[in-house]
This record gives C-alpha cells, structure tokens and sequence, in this order.
C-alpha cells in the first residue's frame, strides 16, 4: 500500500447540546495498516490523536466528548 491509498472515512461533527458545546469525530476504516489520526481544535489548540498498530484489524470509533466546553 502506497501513500496515496485511503482506505478510510472521518467527518468532524458540531453536536450543539443545552449546556455544553460539544464537537464530535466520527470515523472508520477497512484496514489493518499502520496509521494516527490527529485533529486539532483550532480555537483552543487543544488536539487528541487516534492510533491504529500495524496488522490490528480497526475498530471504528464514535467520539463524541472529544473537544467539549462550556458556553
């Protein structure tokens, strides 16, 4: 597998509740590559990183408390 295969799918998501501000990530994959994903809130520079070891088959993941704050 080269550079230029994705094999993967991640979408950043503004989940407005009532008392907080929440932003989710959703993502998933067919692979058992190598890889980190990193995504970075731009307001506060706050970032959290998402790894999968080479030959672990990926698990999808719903995260959605990644970057939450008060209003």
């Amino acid at each position: 597998m080269d550079n230029s295969s994705t094999d993967s799918k991640w979408e950043p998501r503004n989940g407005d509740g009532y008392s907080f501000i929440l932003f989710w990530v959703f993502y998933a994959a067919t692979t058992n590559v190598e890889y980190e994903l990193t995504v970075t809130d731009t307001g506060s520079d706050r970032s959290r990183s998402y790894i999968n070891p080479f030959g672990t088959p990926f698990e999808s993941v719903t995260d959605t408390q990644v970057f939450a704050t008060s209003p």
